[in-house]
């Protein structure tokens, strides 16, 4: 994956998608989705919403054509070496809309995903093509999800294409690559216009605009699963990271030891814990939202106190 390059004459989100259209996508979706959220009440949000949106749907559009073109002209594998190479940040996607609508622990969640990521991470191609399909079936009419599955079934589509045509239109296939590099390029401008934008409106206290950029993305830092070891007594730092939906946004929390650990939030990485905490119990596992941890839009250091004066403390952290 590109890694950003440290200039402030260079664009960061060009840098850091460059070859890498899903990942483009990705984090072009995090910010118009995150944008339309406050669209409504912040008139700054609904110029910058106003500007990306097209901007991802062309992205998109240009990639599902070039996908199109590669299955029409070179065979099943290159073409499903592009979605395989996407299939984890899109995955992603869907269960991030999933999630603001049923809960992780959720009986109607597990329906939807009963063995996670796997069918879709592995196997043969069939398989996972299978796996995208059983998730639409699950779906089925389910009007809370319509939206979404009209995702996964633009998806699926591309698959299948990918995986039953053949053909030798080579020069299709150049002509949509130079429209997918010239869409992604037109979509990082408008990225990194928004970020001038927001970053002047919030000049006093630009931290509030960290919201609207998946920074960790950006750097290939997307990590999910946190271990921390910590001795009695003593205070960790888990995580610095600012979420899409940080109201919304759901941990899960557990205690490996006896010991009692508390999770907090605070806004310098020396913070000391307030009134505002999450306590989990010994050898317990709980599914808290971060907001349980303090305020996830100014705060975001996540950090575990072991209040236990005799014995070390062991935990992990997921991000759902």
């Amino acid at each position: 994956m590109s890694r950003i390059e440290r200039s402030i004459f260079k664009n960061p989100f060009e840098a850091a998608t460059r070859g890498n259209y899903p990942l483009a996508i990705f984090i072009g979706k995090q910010q118009r989705d995150s944008l339309f959220i406050d669209s409504t009440t912040l008139p700054i949000a609904k110029t910058c919403y106003d500007l990306i949106a097209p901007k991802v749907t062309n992205l998109e559009n240009a990639e599902a054509d070039l996908l199109s073109q590669k299955g029409t002209q070179g065979g099943k594998v290159a073409t499903f070496k592009q979605l395989e190479e996407g299939m984890s940040i899109t995955l992603d996607g869907w269960q991030s809309e999933i999630k603001h609508v049923y809960k992780v622990d959720s009986i109607q969640y597990h329906v939807l995903f009963p063995n996670g990521k796997g069918p879709f991470t592995k196997g043969t191609q069939q398989h996972k093509i299978d796996a995208v399909l059983a998730l639409l079936k699950s779906i089925g009419t389910d009007a809370s999800l319509a939206t979404t599955k009209v995702e996964i079934q633009a998806f699926y589509d591309a698959m299948t294409l990918a995986f039953k045509t053949k053909g030798t239109s080579k020069r299709s296939t150049i002509n949509e690559s130079i429209a997918v590099e010239v869409a992604r390029k037109e979509l990082c401008d408008v990225m990194e216009g928004n970020f001038g934008k927001l970053i002047d409106f919030y000049f006093k206290t630009p931290m509030l605009a960290a919201k609207y950029f998946d920074e960790p993305a950006m750097h290939g830092k997307l990590q999910k699963s946190f271990m921390i070891s910590l001795n009695p007594l003593k205070t960790k730092n888990v995580f610095t990271r600012t979420f899409a939906n940080p109201e919304t946004q759901e941990l899960q929390f557990t205690n490996l030891t006896t010991s009692v650990l508390r999770f907090f939030l605070t806004d310098i990485k020396t913070g000391l814990i307030g009134t505002l905490y999450i306590e989990v119990p010994a050898m317990a596992t709980v599914t808290r939202l971060l907001s349980n941890c303090g305020d996830p839009t100014t705060q975001t250091f996540l950090k575990v106190m072991n209040i236990d004066m005799h014995t070390a403390g062991k935990c992990r952290v997921k991000v759902l």
